[in-house]
């Protein structure tokens, strides 16, 4: 369920605004405006929680022909809420996208398909999901579990919250092991659900649109598709939002990373 935060009638919101895709606009153009105030957004209940999106008349998918504009504050409400209260917070920012956007590639299978298109990249995201994650969350301004605003702190907070539920759950029900991954996914999903919501990019899931499909543990469908959605999302925020990753583990061993040097590595290896 999405809801619409009440802004003050004084106050004005500025955002920075991702270019568009070429579509003939004039050099001249401003690519920068100042925003108005938000007014109250109408936010209506829809069948599937995940819907990461408000308008003023009605709940829309994020590609639908009546998205939220530019500037407008929403608020994404994540998966576990309809649960009751949790420790992860609600998503709320204001939407920089003038248009609506495409995801650069397909999720399915990205890390196999278009890995060539960053390698360095590709292998971050493989290698090291959850900081890959948590740079892309920080950069967006979603909060972690807890209220954790910076990539260290997200990740610390989902590492201890899932040892957490992983102790309790084996002491309890002996199903430590199953329960713990689930705060991960829980986390994940809130990420790509409030990238989708701040750049307008449409669903593009595992299954439907049902964002938390592509998050689940391996173990539910027996693959992991965590760690295509969130190269998907960090390519996008690289090469279309111009917001770099900036882990040292990244910009030192993976971002040299290049598809050749692979091919030459098995080749030497080989021969």
């Amino acid at each position: 369920m999405v809801t619409a935060p009440t802004a003050p009638a004084d106050a004005t919101t500025k955002s920075p605004l991702v270019e568009a895709a070429d579509d003939g606009a004039q050099p001249d153009e401003a690519p920068e405006a100042e925003l108005v105030a938000t007014q109250p957004i109408a936010a209506h209940a829809v069948d599937d929680a995940l819907l990461p999106v408000v308008s003023e008349a009605r709940a829309v998918d994020a590609g639908d022909a009546a998205p939220v504009v530019a500037g407008e504050v929403v608020s994404v409400v994540p998966v576990v809420a309809a649960l009751g209260p949790t420790a992860m917070p609600a998503f709320q920012g204001a939407v920089v996208a003038r248009d609506a956007q495409a995801w650069p590639f397909a999720m399915t299978c990205a890390s196999l398909t278009h890995c060539a298109d960053d390698a360095g990249l590709c292998c971050y995201a493989c290698l090291c999901l959850e900081c890959a994650a948590a740079e892309v969350s920080a950069k967006i301004g979603n909060r972690g579990w807890c209220g954790t605003e910076s990539c260290a702190a997200q990740w610390c907070a989902a590492y201890l919250t899932a040892a957490a539920v992983s102790t309790l759950g084996l002491c309890v029900v002996g199903l430590g092991a199953v329960l713990a991954p689930c705060v991960w996914t829980v986390w994940l999903a809130q990420i790509r659900n409030a990238q989708k919501a701040v750049y307008r990019l449409p669903h593009d899931e595992l299954c439907c649109d049902a964002t938390v499909t592509s998050t689940l543990p391996w173990y539910f469908l027996c693959l992991d598709c965590a760690c295509c959605a969130v190269y998907q999302q960090a390519f996008y925020l690289k090469h279309v939002a111009k917001k770099d990753l900036e882990c040292c583990c990244y910009q030192c061993c993976c971002a040299s990373c290049h598809p050749i040097d692979l091919h030459e590595t098995t080749a030497s290896l080989l021969t």
